[in-house]
């Protein structure tokens, strides 16, 4: 992931289907760890190089980073850590603390090894105050910047649908870890991108998270972590069709210098790997237009 933009990269290549075969500027493209047909089974069925980043999940503080076994492609991992959040500032346990630091510590000297505590933490769901996100990764920062190597990133992980007036709406910048809320601003800010409702296409969906976002960190260094047509609860989904959700949020991306973009399929969260043809071309064409 990049410190700053996204890389410049010459994208032209026939391999590209034509909704992606113009684009200049590309996000990192990957994939999350769990997918059920793995890693190596995304590369085999989209024509593509091994992927060099991946979204790993840990329900719980592990004892090294990433927390589960990746291929040796994967050189840009990004660990989201669920970490349970106390009451009061700093608002992680001393327990908790020394525990980061030790995975903080283990993060690889190469590649660019990227890490967060408590995805969609500013989501409803979890009953935490902004005091408490922002306040949270603030503490983690702290210990990051202590304990982990030059070329690892720390970042917060926010849903889209939390910047939408049925989730946290206008209070949604007052959860982002930044200056302007008292705490620092961190090295980037990803963003889990799913359609608000049945009619939000793309750019509609993620828009409010990136003007919150821009309007705290002018030059906030921005990505997708996950993203899908389906809503990950698969509940509903986007309108149109979802190769065409893919064009469209590729688009964006590239058109806002995003540093990754990162779909994410999943079985158990009504979101599995698709068998629409039209679907998996579109992600092969994102994936060589990434230069992965």
């Amino acid at each position: 992931m990049s410190t700053a933009t996204a890389t410049l990269t010459d994208t032209a290549t026939g391999l590209k289907a034509s909704r992606s075969r113009a684009l200049k500027v590309v996000p990192r493209f990957g994939m999350n760890y769990d997918v059920e047909i793995g890693l190596a089974g995304v590369a085999a069925a989209l024509g593509c190089k091994p992927l060099s980043a991946a979204k790993v999940f840990n329900s719980s503080i592990p004892v090294s980073y990433p927390g589960h076994v990746i291929p040796a492609s994967v050189t840009c991992p990004l660990a989201v850590i669920r970490v349970p959040l106390s009451g009061s500032a700093p608002w992680l346990t001393a327990a908790q603390q020394a525990a980061l630091a030790q995975v903080f510590a283990s993060m690889p000297v190469t590649g660019r090894p990227v890490v967060s505590i408590n995805q969609e933490g500013e989501e409803n769901r979890f009953g935490y105050t902004a005091a408490q996100v922002a306040g949270s990764h603030g503490t983690a920062y702290q210990i990051f910047k202590a304990r982990a190597p030059f070329n690892a990133r720390y970042v917060q992980d926010l849903g889209t649908y939390s910047a939408y007036s049925g989730g946290r709406g206008t209070a949604f910048p007052d959860f982002l870890c930044c200056a302007v809320n008292g705490q620092q601003d961190l090295d980037a800010y990803l963003l889990d991108w799913y359609p608000n409702n049945t009619t939000a296409g793309a750019a509609a969906s993620i828009q409010p998270a990136v003007d919150y976002i821009r309007g705290k960190i002018p030059g906030a260094v921005i990505g997708a972590a996950e993203c899908n047509w389906l809503a990950s609860n698969g509940a509903y989904h986007g309108p149109g069709t979802p190769d065409q959700w893919f064009a469209d949020c590729w688009a964006y991306a590239v058109a806002s210098k995003f540093a990754a973009f990162i779909p994410y399929y999943y079985a158990a969260h009504s979101t599995p790997w698709p068998t629409d043809p039209a679907e998996l071309s579109e992600l092969s064409a994102i994936a060589h237009a990434s230069g992965l």
